[in-house]
């Protein structure tokens, strides 16, 4: 059993077996191997590192450092895509009834999302992401918008 991390879960490191004739194994036999290679269920592989508890944790520790760590990086969570999912549904579902608040709700996340792209994009701050993000959609108290 290899590591996995949050997130990553069709990538599960380990340090492969390089045998003697190149050949790299996951599988832990008493045949004598030369070096650990960083490996990831996925199929990427990294360098050598020698055939020792050391060596096999290093291994480990390149997988997660040169591949884990930057696919996790720009890895969507689970539950944000099920979040965006339920949204995306529910929006559609006010759309067959209800499309000017539709149009409204749409509307508020464009604006939310231009913020917070312009706020990623040059490293405002935190607080200024927070104020837009708890802006609500206001409810209508008069006349219906044209848009």
């Amino acid at each position: 059993m290899g590591t996995i991390l949050d997130d990553l879960y069709n990538h599960e490191g380990y340090g492969a077996r390089r045998l003697p004739d190149g050949t790299l194994t996951a599988t832990w036999s008493a045949a004598a191997f030369d070096a650990y290679v960083a490996a990831c269920g996925c199929g990427w592989h990294g360098g050598d590192h020698p055939p020792t508890e050391e060596g096999y944790d290093a291994a480990v520790d390149e997988w997660e450092h040169d591949h884990a760590r930057p696919l996790l990086g720009t890895t969507v969570p689970a539950e944000v895509s099920e979040a965006i999912a339920d949204v995306k549904e529910a929006i559609r579902d006010l759309s067959r009834t209800r499309p000017e608040a539709a149009r409204r709700v749409l509307d508020n996340l464009g604006e939310w999302a231009a913020v917070h792209r312009t706020a990623l994009a040059t490293g405002e701050s935190a607080l200024r992401m927070q104020a837009a993000l708890q802006r609500p959609v206001q409810p209508d108290r008069g006349s219906p918008r044209r848009l």
